[in-house]
């Protein structure tokens, strides 16, 4: 048993550890994710709007200086940036080409597209991405009509943009992993502290399945839920503990009551077959014995009302008990030997019928066992008081004396079954 709880709660754990680590790589995926795209925007954005820049700038170059002006700007253009990765051209209004950076490396260059040509106003920059076949990353191009009708084109390779995002994506990937990894590894630690308590369970179960109720849970064992477990646990056991005692007591008494009758019952059958006896005194011995076998009916009828009542099992077909008679009935029972004992007793009741649902016998007997116990521990000269009275749709039986009382310490368990006070005070 233990076995199979030890894999259970480590199933549990690593259940929550992976969770755990599941949860905190989408999130953290969810959240890179969205700084790669962010990203990758503003830095196309940053770029266009340096192209567009250097576009305008070409285009007062040329109204200050003409073709040399921009010559000039190219030749400083592939200084600065290499022909490799970025290449101009300057076109008439008839796209013809009247000027251009080194072409080596940029073969396959189209010309300027018909969107751009047909719709785009003066002075606004058209953006377009390129995958030309001599060039082995895409480039970014912008195209620029000015006033006059000259067309100005740059394009610039992506490769620095693409060396920065591909940075990103592996310290990205890198943080993702070694954060998921501590999280795994202290989801592990917090679902071991937090469910250590239910090894201390385990045990505790285990104890009990070996009927030794004394092992009992602290009550801090972690977290809030586990420690509501543990004090649940607690109660329920010292529940099942109880209830174990009042069996045992149950039983010991059962045993008594039962060995003295069956004892009598033995001893007049014995004498009776050893000695001969008239038939007056075999007479006599049959009426003790079917005493003794009417005492036996009785307490088996007792235990079985108890376990009737105990299942709340109600004679549905009994008539309705009336108070009234039922408690004027057991005043003049118990009258006689109240008043052999010297003590008072007074009666009191209503004028009117108190109906409730019920058997009779077991209101007779509950009743009874109150007026027994008064008359047990009210010493002589004292006073018993039994009364009946209406509290609305509610009936209030009382019974009163001023005896011995009950000790405090005895009062939480007046309502556990079997449950004795000391019997020295009897």
């Amino acid at each position: 048993m233990s076995l199979m709880n030890d894999k259970s709660s480590t199933s549990l754990r690593f259940q929550l550890t992976f969770w755990f680590s599941l949860i905190t790589l989408s999130l953290l995926s969810l959240t890179f994710s969205a700084f790669y795209f962010w990203l990758h925007a503003d830095l196309e954005a940053e770029m266009e709007l340096e192209l567009a820049a250097e576009m305008e700038e070409w285009g007062h170059v040329f109204e200050n200086s003409g073709l040399p002006g921009i010559a000039y700007e190219f030749e400083s253009e592939m200084k600065s940036l290499g022909s490799d990765r970025c290449y101009c051209r300057f076109f008439d209004a008839d796209l013809k080409l009247l000027a251009a950076s080194e072409l080596k490396n940029w073969n396959s260059l189209p010309l300027p597209p018909e969107d751009f040509l047909q719709n785009t106003p003066a002075n606004k920059p058209y953006f377009a991405n390129l995958l030309l076949t001599d060039q082995q990353i895409p480039v970014s191009v912008v195209y620029w009509k000015s006033s006059s009708g000259n067309i100005q084109e740059f394009g610039l390779t992506t490769d620095i943009h693409d060396s920065v995002m591909s940075r990103v994506v592996r310290a990205s990937v890198s943080c993702i992993l070694l954060t998921s990894l501590l999280a795994g590894a202290a989801g592990y630690l917090l679902s071991r502290r937090s469910l250590r308590g239910l090894d201390e369970l385990n045990n505790a179960i285990d104890s009990m399945a070996k009927a030794d109720f004394s092992y009992s849970l602290p009550d801090a064992l972690g977290a809030e839920e586990v420690d509501r477990l543990a004090s649940s646990f607690n109660a329920m056991q010292s529940q099942i503990s109880t209830l174990i005692r009042e069996l045992r007591e149950m039983s010991s008494d059962i045993a008594h009551d039962l060995k003295s009758p069956l004892t009598r019952i033995r001893c007049a059958a014995e004498t009776t077959l050893v000695n001969k006896h008239s038939q007056e005194e075999a007479d006599e011995t049959l009426a003790v014995t079917l005493e003794e076998c009417d005492r036996l009916i009785g307490l088996l009828n007792t235990l079985l009302s108890i376990s009737r009542l105990d299942a709340g099992i109600i004679d549905e077909l009994a008539k309705p008990a009336d108070l009234t008679e039922v408690i004027n009935a057991m005043g003049e029972l118990f009258r006689p030997a109240v008043f052999e004992q010297g003590l008072e007793f007074h009666v009191s009741t209503p004028d009117e019928q108190l109906l409730v649902k019920g058997p009779s016998s077991d209101l007779q007997r509950a009743i009874a066992n109150l007026l027994d116990n008064a008359r047990k521990f009210t010493n002589c000269g004292g006073c018993i008081f039994l009364s009946l009275k209406r509290n609305q749709d509610h009936a209030i039986i009382q019974v009163r004396d001023n005896g011995l009382g009950i000790q405090e310490k005895d009062l939480p368990q007046i309502f556990s079954r079997f449950y004795r006070g000391d019997h020295s005070r009897s």
